[in-house]
């Protein structure tokens, strides 16, 4: 197979993604990185902003996306720091990127792409195989648990991925009604309700969503989250 040729920047800037282009980068070189397989994904370092591509139909709507976490960043919009990271800090990575996504989102069409090109070609693929890997375990739950409405969260995590408006796999509509039908219709309006809330506030204090989402899924540890390396000015599911 033959090595996927590096995409260069002029490849990356069009007519709608040129002011963003302009903006992030006058506050950080941006560097463009070829990688050899995975999707698209952007790291924002106090010296520059590293941006790393691979073979896409959209290169101007991925790089565009890329920005727009890095825009994000720039602005103080980050992950939070959180106690027992080995613990749960891959869980707390996940959630900011679907975080960041919610505000990000409909800047992106702002800029006028299409919802379909906002993930990587890909994504839709993938998430169809993690609802395939997870619905047999909510399944058996559900009966266990004598057909009870179920929350926690493995829901909550497919729950989250569903309801971005940019899944379109043609699998998923009867995956979403057979996980609608066992999930408890009161948690999933209040999961909606945090990332509504997010999307709509204008500051970018993030620990008190994480805090609310910890606390409504019931089964996760009662960490403490913080916008500061030092813990300072915490808080916890319990303090909600």
């Amino acid at each position: 197979m033959a090595t996927p040729v590096p995409y260069l920047l002029s490849d990356l800037i069009d007519g709608r993604n040129s002011g963003l282009y302009a903006t992030v980068s006058a506050l950080r070189p941006v560097e463009i990185h070829q990688r050899s397989g995975g999707g698209w994904g952007e790291k924002t370092e106090p010296t520059r902003i590293m941006v790393f591509s691979s073979p896409t139909m959209y290169p101007c709507a991925a790089f565009a996306h890329e920005l727009l976490h890095a825009k994000l960043e720039l602005a103080g919009c980050r992950s939070p720091y959180v106690e027992r990271v080995e613990e749960v800090g891959q869980l707390v990575a996940w959630l900011w990127n679907q975080l960041a996504h919610e505000r990000m989102f409909p800047q992106f069409l702002a800029l006028g792409y299409p919802a379909e090109q906002f993930l990587n070609d890909d994504d839709d693929r993938e998430v169809f195989g993690l609802y395939r890997r997870d619905l047999p375990g909510l399944k058996r739950d559900f009966k266990k648990g004598g057909r009870k409405p179920i929350r926690g969260l493995r829901v909550a995590l497919m729950h989250i991925v569903s309801r971005s408006p940019h899944q379109r796999h043609m699998g998923l509509p009867p995956v979403l009604a057979e996980l609608r039908r066992m999930a408890d219709a009161e948690f999933l309006a209040e999961i909606d309700k945090v990332f509504a809330d997010w999307g709509q506030e204008a500051e970018c204090d993030v620990t008190r969503v994480y805090a609310r989402l910890f606390r409504l899924c019931g089964d996760l540890p009662n960490v403490s989250f913080s916008n500061y390396e030092d813990g300072r000015d915490s808080i916890r599911p319990s303090d909600i």
